[in-house]
């Protein structure tokens, strides 16, 4: 990383994004902390959640 670079954390992506709740971020650099919102449609937060587009295709693709 270079100097300039922040350590940025966000725990709890998977069930902020199920239940539809802001994300928090801390940057571990600064000592910041704050909220955001994904901002995600259903579909994308499907996408998301299955680790890609390609992930979330071939899932679509199986039987069953």
């Amino acid at each position: 990383m270079g100097r300039d670079s922040d350590w940025v954390e966000m725990k709890g992506i998977q069930g902020a994004l199920l239940g539809r709740r802001m994300i928090r971020i801390r940057n571990a650099t600064k000592g910041t902390e704050f909220d955001a919102d994904a901002g995600l449609t259903g579909r994308q937060t499907e996408i998301t959640l299955a680790g890609g587009l390609l992930n979330y295709t071939k899932k679509q693709q199986q039987p069953g």
